[in-house]
């Protein structure tokens, strides 16, 4: 038995569900390439200053970044995601049979 692989759904209903997945693993692939960008750009900068002294601690500077970047955009990210996620699940039929664990005992 192999393992089991969700970008090879064996089921329609699955397969749906699979390949909504694709597009979120490649929006999520796109997202970590940015990241790592950014943070290779930020290594990468040359910066006269020293340790002597810094910048007062009440600075909000760069506090958008934070609240945009960091929390707002992601958010907005993975609600879209979440809302989508229920077109795939809902256009799927689940039909329940009738098990014989599902019949009463008598």
């Amino acid at each position: 038995m192999s393992p089991q692989d969700y970008m090879h759904a064996a089921s329609p209903a699955a397969r749906a569900i699979a390949d909504f997945g694709g597009w979120v693993l490649i929006v999520f692939c796109i997202a970590a390439a940015i990241v790592w960008l950014l943070l290779v750009r930020l290594a990468m900068r040359y910066d006269d200053g020293n340790f002597a002294e810094h910048a007062p601690a009440e600075d909000e500077k760069g506090r958008s970044w934070i609240l945009i970047g960091g929390l707002a955009i992601p958010a907005v990210v993975f609600l879209t995601f979440f809302a989508l996620m229920f077109a795939p699940m809902a256009s799927t039929a689940h039909q329940h049979g009738a098990r014989a664990a599902d019949q009463p005992n008598n």
